[in-house]
Order: C-alpha cells, then sequence, then structure tokens
C-alpha cells in the first residue's frame, strides 16, 4: 500500500521536522514578497513576515543557500530570492 503525498516529496509517513516547516516558512515569505513587491526582501522583512528573530532567519536563510533552495548576495541590499 502507498502513502499519499503531502507535498515537497514527502510522504506522509515523513512529516516535516520544526526545522523544515521554519525553512518552509522563510522560502513562503521570500516568494509571497517577491510577488506582492516584484523585488527581493531584506532579512527583516522576512522576520516580521514569519515571526522569527532576525538571527534566525539570517541562520535559515545561510543554509536554505547551501541547499541550493534560497540565493542572495552579501553585498548587495534585498538580494534574497528562491532558486525555481
Amino acid at each position: 500500500m502507498g502513502t499519499a503525498s503531502v507535498g515537497w516529496g514527502m510522504s506522509s509517513t515523513h512529516p516535516r521536522t520544526a526545522r523544515e516547516n521554519a525553512e518552509f516558512s522563510v522560502i513562503y515569505a521570500i516568494d509571497r514578497w517577491h510577488i506582492e513587491h516584484g523585488y527581493g526582501p531584506a532579512f527583516r522583512d522576512v522576520a516580521e513576515a514569519t515571526g522569527f528573530a532576525l538571527g534566525t532567519v539570517h541562520g535559515l536563510c545561510r543554509s536554505l543557500r547551501d541547499q541550493g533552495r534560497v540565493i542572495y548576495d552579501d553585498q548587495r541590499a534585498r538580494s534574497l530570492d528562491v532558486t525555481h
């Protein structure tokens, strides 16, 4: 018997961890900002949208960048973007 898909390529037998939920929230916030404003959010904007501390958002974004799921330039403001 197969398992039902619940998104992000995971099955219902593997619920997302708290970290995966946090990463999803950050990716969603970045994507929504781009849709609504037409440019990338600042880390502070993502922190506001998710309710996470600024340091938490920065750490999550650094991890997501290492995974190749988001991109940003340390030397450029508002350069956060989701890789598609």
